[in-house]
């Protein structure tokens, strides 16, 4: 269990545990909250949001639950009103709270639902994808796409998140491996052995849930450490987290969205790893490094895009 407590008195307790999203409704109960929202997506409500309704049930916790669109598709302004007048209609209070069962994007929606409903009420995260487990959680930032991507947002953090390893056994390889490049990133800002960690393990990583368990701890670890130090991104620490994240979003775009994230972020770790080379003397051996683990899980380390275009 790690915890840290962060600036503006949001306090986040993290659990990573295999099997514990089987425990969640003994947690929310204990947290007694006055009323209990279960938003997932409708795929993922016949498997893990399933196992959390199960949870909710046997530790006797009432609740209702709200359909979220997958995906971007629920991260936006009418998709948000819908849940407000849900739950204003069903007298919810800022003492209810919102169990938000899935990947990255259910999570910003439903984070920045929490944040001003009532001007705040509580919030659990069950993120159910490796990106959602090693970074998109972690950190509360909340958002919505209002004429771009992520413009509307707040800083907002859950009471918990709960991480269970097991709920990547579901997931695509390619999936996977997408959000082990967050897992990468955090293993290169934080350098040493946790680097070793991820160099030694990388082939293994995308099929043993020991060893993911052991990633996304550490990962968790890192991000929690830099966003307690700069919580809503004022002092320029947090800004590491963002390593591969310029380049890679830049990729995104100019491909149309045709490369994944995972390949984006991947490929821009290695070329702002290159640029801190030539530009700052990072040493060449470390480049190496870096450039050999992204071709160990299989991303290529350049792709056909042209220069104007990233600009």
């Amino acid at each position: 269990m790690l915890k840290a407590t962060l600036t503006r008195t949001f306090n986040v307790t993290v659990v990573v545990k295999k099997g514990v999203i089987d425990r969640i409704g003994e947690i929310v109960r204990e947290l007694n909250p006055y009323r209990v929202l279960l938003a997932s997506d409708r795929e993922v409500a016949k498997s893990w949001a399933q196992r959390v309704r199960e949870s909710l049930e046997r530790a006797g916790v009432q609740y209702r639950q709200f359909f979220v669109p997958a995906g971007e598709r629920g991260k936006t302004l009418s998709v948000v009103s819908r849940v407000w007048r849900y739950m204003l209609e069903k007298g919810y209070t800022r003492d209810s709270m919102i169990v938000a069962v899935g990947g990255g994007s259910l999570l910003d929606a439903m984070g920045f639902v929490a944040s001003t409903f009532m001007r705040g009420c509580r919030l659990v995260y069950v993120p159910t994808t490796l990106l959602a487990q090693a970074d998109a959680a972690i950190g509360g930032k909340t958002a919505i796409d209002f004429h771009g991507k992520n413009t509307i947002g707040t800083f907002y953090h859950p009471e918990y998140v709960i991480i269970d390893p097991m709920t990547t056994r579901t997931l695509p390889p390619e999936e996977v491996k997408s959000g082990l490049v967050e897992v990468i990133k955090h293993a290169v800002i934080s350098g040493g052995r946790f680097f070793e960690f991820v160099e030694d393990s990388i082939e293994r990583l995308p099929y043993d849930t020991d060893l993911l368990e052991e990633a996304v701890r550490r990962s968790v670890s890192v991000k929690l450490k830099i966003v307690a130090t700069d919580y809503a991104d004022e002092s320029g620490v947090r800004v590491l987290l963002n390593f591969g994240h310029t380049i890679g979003h830049a990729i995104e775009a100019a491909s149309n969205f045709a490369v994944g994230h995972g390949s984006a972020v991947a490929i821009g770790m290695v070329i702002e790893a290159q640029m801190a080379q030539e530009l700052l003397g990072f040493p060449r051996e470390h480049l190496k490094r870096v450039e050999r683990v992204i071709r160990k899980l299989g991303f290529p380390l350049r792709i056909p895009v042209q220069p104007n275009r990233l600009l």
